[in-house]
């Protein structure tokens, strides 16, 4: 004889429906949060073009959901952009530059335009971002 199968009660049902309500809401919280930080910062690198904002914004909730049990405490938040930020706008430590080279000048005669390194940065970023997701989506 199969073993009785227990019925959920009412009660039972609304507070586990509560509690994915409340996962939604946090998810919804730190997106906002993670969408303030990204177009505050990055904005005028892509044009607040808002498909590039969503995938940068998207790339961040995925670290940060790898990286965090749940903690979506602003600061934490704040510190984990700040991070991916550098890692996208700056050189490595161990590179001995501040500045990406494959984003500088080859003849260092000329002028730097750092208005154009951020958006060449950026710009390479959204790139990858880009076929990675043509990638996920291809099934490749």
């Amino acid at each position: 004889m199969p073993a009785p199968t227990r019925t959920v009660s009412y009660h039972e049902r609304i507070a586990e429906l509560l509690t994915q309500m409340a996962d939604q809401v946090t998810l919804l919280q730190t997106r906002v949060t993670v969408t303030r930080l990204v177009a505050r910062d990055t904005s005028q690198w892509v044009d607040d073009d808002a498909r590039s904002l969503d995938l940068i914004v998207d790339d961040v909730l995925n670290e940060w959901r790898q990286h965090k049990a749940g903690d979506a405490d602003p600061a934490a938040l704040d510190g984990l952009w700040n991070r991916y930020a550098s890692r996208v706008e700056w050189a490595s430590p161990d590179s001995g530059h501040e500045y990406r080279s494959e984003f500088c000048p080859a003849d260092e005669k000329q002028p730097f335009d750092s208005d154009g390194y951020f958006r060449a940065v950026w710009a390479a970023h959204l790139d990858g971002l880009r076929q990675a997701a043509n990638g996920v989506q291809s099934g490749a």
